[in-house]
């Protein structure tokens, strides 16, 4: 009966710790400061309204430097206006540098703007809560 009790007290004392992980190692965090700029069409110079934006980024434990597979995805508002927010943390790891950058179809013709690299450092140094950012300027790719 003593042996029975005793492994129910060690099996209660490891199911209760999880094993002893952490479960905020989950979390994802996010800078307070936020980025904005806007989206523009590079041969009219007019706003992109709606445009989709995408944000990628590398985590620091990543030995070959690769970009992740998915990546946050932002609209500009009416008049190509957009805010983006900072991934600091995910995946137990933190967040060494950002890619912006966006892209168009339409039934005709497919646009890209050009890419905005951003370090963590950089975010990290900001003394106002927003960084802004270059204008994204789309121009028309040959299919």
């Amino acid at each position: 009966m003593k042996k029975i009790l005793i492994f129910l007290l060690i099996t209660g004392i490891f199911s209760s710790c999880s094993l002893f992980e952490d479960e905020d190692d989950d979390a994802v965090t996010y800078y307070e400061a936020e980025g904005e700029g806007y989206v523009f069409y590079a041969e009219s110079k007019m706003p992109i309204p709606f445009a989709k934006i995408y944000v990628s980024y590398i985590e620091e434990g990543n030995r070959w430097g690769s970009w992740t597979d998915t990546s946050q995805k932002y609209f500009a508002d009416e008049n190509g206006f957009f805010r983006i927010k900072f991934l600091k943390r995910i995946n137990k790891s933190n967040i060494k540098e950002y890619m912006v950058n966006s892209s168009l179809f339409d039934a005709n013709n497919h646009y890209n703007s050009q890419i905005i690299f951003i370090k963590t450092s950089e975010v990290e140094k900001l003394m106002s809560n927003k960084l802004n950012l270059d204008t994204l300027w789309l121009r028309k790719s040959v299919l």
